[in-house]
């Protein structure tokens, strides 16, 4: 940890808090950090939303939730949250809200819309048939002629004797497109109850990068009470003596990692073909990576959150990978150095 403020960074002992702990597999570029929420600058064309700087990345916030000088948790971008902290807010969305807390309470809506769902189905199937077999229809048809009366008679109520069929089975399609339309209005009413009991989290928890009216919000900011829904030990924590921390483990269970995206199964052939040698050969591959043999990109601490460590006279080293290009290659041959690029970079 690093005092700020000074002219050059003096090196302090961490403060370690039994809470909020950095776990030793834990990285700076992937973690939860203490902020206390800077400026929230207005957003042209809405009201309702203003961004906000942290740790130097740009993040879109609620106006009526967020306020210049707040202490809030902020989750890196690109990261995965714990499920259960996600689920006790309700912050699975639609697709996933049997996660959430209040998934009883979309229960029935769900079946409602699925069941609506067969309905209009079903119902257009016969609003189709019906239009075609009044076009065609000829009185001297008998079976015709009793089909159609079934179907006015289940959707409409007939006169006693004799009436026109073609008639009452053109007011019965009326009626069914009006029961289609109003099928669908109570599954877009049902959708909408649901959504507003739901997050925009997908079944992996991840923080990704999303726009608002254009702006680039990265990361996920949230406040104490929220964290103690999932665990309430956390509610006594004084945020204000711990602006700055970085944590990835609350109460001692892992809270936040590095976002990694699923490995999709490939389907066997049952013939052991090359497609299915080469993805058993990758698994192996990666399979042989042992924790903390390699230093990867996230390993490496980023830069907006140790701008304080570097001085006027500070040496740094500045490089740049191009998208498409590969590494430059130096081999000795013969006693003599060679420069071996495989694919070149334009």
């Amino acid at each position: 940890m690093f005092k700020r403020g000074s002219a050059k960074a003096e090196v302090v002992e961490e403060v370690k808090h039994p809470t909020f702990e950095m776990s030793s597999t834990g990285t700076q570029e992937y973690c939860c950090t203490v902020v206390r929420i800077g400026e929230v600058l207005p957003i042209e064309g809405a009201d309702k939303i203003g961004k906000t700087i942290v740790n130097g990345e740009s993040i879109v916030v609620r106006k009526d939730q967020v306020k210049e000088g707040d202490v809030m948790l902020y989750a890196s971008n690109e990261t995965q949250l714990h499920a259960g902290f996600l689920g006790a807010n309700n912050l699975f969305e639609v697709g996933c809200f049997e996660k959430n807390s209040n998934a009883s309470e979309s229960i029935e809506d769900a079946a409602a819309v699925e069941s609506g769902k067969v309905m209009v189905e079903n119902t257009r199937k016969l609003i189709k048939k019906l239009t075609k077999n009044i076009k065609s229809y000829k009185s001297e048809d008998a079976k015709m002629t009793e089909w159609l009366k079934s179907i006015v008679s289940r959707n409409i109520e007939t006169p006693d004797g004799e009436y026109n069929v073609i008639d009452k089975a053109n007011e019965a399609l009326e009626k069914l497109k009006a029961s289609v339309e109003s099928i669908l209005t109570d599954i877009d009413a049902r959708k909408a109850a649901i959504r507003s009991r739901c997050g925009f989290f997908n079944k992996h928890g991840r923080v990704k990068l999303i726009r608002l009216k254009g702006v680039p919000s990265g990361g996920y900011l949230f406040t104490l009470d929220e964290l103690a829904k999932w665990k309430p030990e956390v509610s006594v924590a004084n945020l204000e003596e711990m602006i700055g921390m970085d944590f990835d483990t609350v109460c001692g269970e892992l809270f936040v990692k590095a976002y990694v995206p699923p490995i999709k199964e490939r389907p066997s052939n049952g013939h052991g073909g090359r497609s299915e040698k080469l993805a058993r050969k990758a698994e192996k591959k990666f399979n042989r990576l042992v924790p903390g043999q390699f230093k990867f990109h996230y390993d490496t601490n980023p830069l907006a959150k140790n701008m304080h460590l570097i001085n006027p006279d500070t040496i740094v080293t500045i490089s740049d990978k191009i998208h498409g290009c590969v590494e430059k290659y130096y081999s000795k041959h013969h006693g003599i150095w060679r420069y071996d690029n495989r694919r070149n970079c334009q």
